[in-house]
C-alpha cells in the first residue's frame, strides 16, 4: 500500500502537505543550534536512577551519546555536565527526545538552562574553537596574540614512573589496568580507566572518565584540559608533563 502511494504522488506530482513539513523533530533545537563535537562526561539521573555516559555531541540546545541511555523517550532528567573552564560544572534538567532501536535514549533535549548555566556552556564550546550557532554571541570576539598552533605529536613524560608516552590524533584511554587502556600508568591512584585522550582542532585534550582520583591542574581538580606545550599537571597523584614534539 506503501509503495502504491508513493508511485501515485509522484506521478501526480502532489506536495507534501504543510501539516507534515511542521513536525515537532524538524522544529527542534537540531535546527536553531549547530551541535559541536566536544565530549564530556555527564551524570544523567531520573526517578533515584542514575548513569554516566560520555557526549558524542552538545549544543546550546541540548546533548546526544555515544552510548544509548537507560531512560525511555518523553522521560524527565537531571543532567550534571562538567564542562572545561573555571567552575565549568553545570545542572539542567532535560528530556529524552531521541532514541536507539531499542527504545533507549540517545538524544536530550535542555528544558531549563539559565543564562548563567547557558554562558558557561558556551564558554566551553568555544574552548574548543568550535563554531556554535546561537544569534548574536553575548561575548565580544578574542583577539589572537600570535597564530594558532596545529599539534602533530605530543609527548606525556612521568618522571617519577621512568615512563613516557607519544600521543599523535588516534584517541588514547589512560588507566592502571592494561587490558583497558593503551596508556598504562602502574599507580595506585590511577583507575582502571582514569582518563581519556583525543585531538580536538590540532590540540590534544584529556578529559576524566569519572575517576576516583581524577586530574589536577594547579592544585584544583579538573574535569577537561586542552594541553598545551611544557603544561604540567597530575594524573591522580602522577605528574605528567606534556611536550608538543612537533607543530605546525
Amino acid at each position: 500500500m506503501a509503495d502504491r502511494r508513493r508511485v501515485q504522488r509522484r506521478k501526480r506530482n502532489e506536495r507534501t502537505p504543510e501539516d507534515n513539513r511542521q513536525q515537532e523533530r524538524r522544529r527542534g533545537e537540531r535546527r536553531r543550534h549547530e551541535r559541536v563535537a566536544a565530549e564530556i562526561m555527564v551524570e544523567v539521573e531520573t526517578s533515584g536512577k542514575r548513569t554516566y555516559r560520555r557526549t558524542g555531541n552538545i549544543s546550546i540546545g541540548g546533548l546526544g551519546f555515544h552510548a544509548p541511555i537507560p531512560f525511555k523517550k518523553g522521560s524527565e532528567v537531571r543532567l550534571r555536565l562538567k564542562l572545561a573552564g573555571r567552575d565549568g560544572q553545570i545542572t539542567v534538567k532535560g528530556v529524552v527526545v531521541g532514541t536507539d532501536e531499542t527504545g533507549r535514549g540517545t538524544r536530550v533535549k535542555f528544558v531549563d538552562l539559565t543564562e548563567k548555566s547557558k554562558d558557561k556552556l558556551i564558554e566551553h564550546l568555544q574552548l574548543f574553537d568550535a563554531p556554535t550557532v546561537i544569534g548574536r554571541s553575548p561575548f565580544p570576539p578574542r583577539p589572537r596574540k600570535e597564530p594558532a598552533v596545529m599539534v602533530r605529536e605530543g609527548l606525556l613524560l612521568c618522571e617519577s614512573l621512568g615512563v613516557e608516552f607519544r600521543l599523535r590524533g588516534t584517541d588514547k584511554v589512560v588507566g592502571r589496568e592494561p587490558t583497558l587502556a593503551d596508556i598504562v600508568l602502574s599507580h595506585p591512584t590511577i583507575s582502571r580507566r582514569h582518563a581519556h585522550i583525543y585531538l580536538q582542532n590540532g590540540r590534544h585534550v584529556i578529559t576524566d572518565l569519572a575517576s576516583t582520583n581524577g586530574i589536577h591542574f594547579r592544585q584544583k581538580r579538573i574535569h577537561s584540559l586542552v594541553l598545551r606545550d611544557g603544561m604540567v599537571f597530575k594524573i591522580g597523584r602522577v605528574q605528567v608533563q606534556y611536550l608538543v614534539t612537533k607543530q605546525v
